[in-house]
């Protein structure tokens, strides 16, 4: 297997960025699209940017959003209505300045190698961007995506992945896309002795992909979501416990992840 590893070669763009488009692509998600820099351009699957209005609106903190895509005028995010802070970014228009730091943390490794991604829910954006870098490095053969939504209202990029992947099953817990059932189950019937494995989703996803690949001789890489306070490091507000040749550590998501190998992470 042939390692292609650059997750933490970019340079950090701090500053603005114009809001070149937003629009709601299902029940409460949205993809927000910005204008490029240079620092940006070099965004690896899986890094995510720190943004915020450039009205605050009593809002203390910026929101992590996850990179889904980068061409060569803009940079792309998927992000869920959750709260207020979320809320007011549903409610920038084109135009409008954006407070943004990024690209941050520790994206996907790429391996030459038989892969699977495996998304579920707003986990699948990270493994659009990772898919196209997998496609233009080794080709299409040898990678298959499962991605998952709890029903038809709330899925995203399905087409896109098609139009990317030639291999792509897709499931919804209610049956109203695709085949019925979770990623998990999905992956278990369809894996077909894959040496990689990438997922992205709620943690129990990430526990049950970890418990089912353990013994498989494939590796696993996971990103994880945990709040975040400076989104640099210093404040150690969202540390995940890993295991560590020294055993068992905190380890910070935004800087040393959030990508990690999904066989070290204690769940």
């Amino acid at each position: 297997m042939n390692y292609h590893d650059e997750r933490q070669k970019n340079k950090i763009f701090f500053g603005f960025r114009e809001v070149i488009e937003i629009k709601e692509i299902s029940l409460n998600t949205y993809i927000l699209e910005v204008s490029l820099s240079p620092e940006l351009a070099g965004s690896a699957p899986g890094q995510f940017v720190y943004i915020m209005p450039k009205v605050q609106k009593r809002i203390l903190l910026p929101r992590p959003l996850c990179i889904v895509d980068v061409d060569k005028n803009s940079l792309k995010m998927i992000f869920k209505v959750k709260g207020r802070g979320t809320g007011y970014l549903a409610e920038v228009r084109k135009g409008e300045n954006l407070s943004l730091m990024g690209p941050l943390g520790k994206g996907f490794e790429t391996i030459t190698a038989p892969s699977v991604l495996v998304g579920g829910g707003l986990g699948v954006s990270p493994l659009y961007l990772l898919a196209k870098k997998l496609n233009s490095e080794f080709g299409d053969k040898g990678v298959k995506a499962i991605i998952g939504f709890k029903n038809k209202a709330e899925a995203f990029y399905v087409e896109k992945f098609g139009s990317l992947m030639s291999n792509v099953l897709v499931c919804s817990d209610d049956g109203s896309l695709g085949e019925k059932g979770n990623v998990v189950e999905i992956l278990e019937k369809n894996f077909n002795g894959e040496k990689v494995v990438y997922a992205c989703g709620p943690r129990p996803m990430l526990k049950a992909v970890s418990v089912f690949t353990l013994g498989k001789d494939a590796k696993l890489f996971v990103s994880l979501e945990e709040r975040m306070g400076c989104g640099m490091g210093a404040c150690l507000g969202c540390v995940a416990k890993i295991k560590t040749e020294n055993g068992e550590e905190y380890l910070r998501v935004c800087k040393e992840g959030p990508v990690f190998d999904g066989h070290k992470v204690v769940y």
